[in-house]
């Protein structure tokens, strides 16, 4: 059995287990006072992408995406790594990331941290590859999308990471 690091970030390599991240307000309602706290002092510019039944608040400048449930109930949080998404371009998010990851890991690093993948994408030619792991004790998936399209190439460091709450 692998090691489930907490929640509890590297920014730097200097571990900072007092940081509040923004997967803490996984969960909570956009209206609730630390999440409106925490999006008020991003400052930076925030757009609202409303959906049927679903939000995004996409912050560029940030390299952070929060998504909301029907809801409107924080439903994941992304992490981007300097990369378009959505078909925007986002800057690397600077902040500390979860569970000790950093943007430079390789797909083996993350693998040695957290053990074999619970789920992956099926690759193509249009996607990058993604893995789902489980981490923070067993209570968060952590999606990780890597730098590569291909399933095999083991040296391939985090394009963004998405964090949810396992049901």
């Amino acid at each position: 059995v692998k090691s489930q690091p907490t929640d509890v970030g590297v920014s730097n390599g200097v571990t900072e287990p007092n940081k509040i991240l923004p997967i803490s307000y996984i969960g909570k309602d956009h209206n609730d006072p630390e999440v409106k706290n925490y999006i008020d002092n991003m400052n930076t510019s925030s757009e609202v992408v409303k959906y049927e039944n679903s939000s995004q608040l996409l912050n560029k400048d940030a390299g952070m995406v929060m998504n909301f449930d029907n809801n409107d109930k924080v439903a994941s949080v992304v992490f981007l790594n300097s990369k378009v998404f959505l078909g925007q371009s986002f800057k690397q998010y600077q902040g500390v990331l979860p569970a000790s990851l950093s943007f430079e890991m390789t797909r083996e690093q993350v693998e040695k941290q957290f053990g074999a993948p619970v789920q992956t994408s099926t690759p193509d030619q249009q996607n990058d590859f993604w893995a789902m792991y489980v981490i923070n004790g067993g209570s968060d998936a952590a999606y990780i999308t890597y730098n590569t399209k291909s399933a095999d190439y083991k040296t391939a460091t985090i394009g963004d990471i998405r964090i949810e709450k396992l049901k």
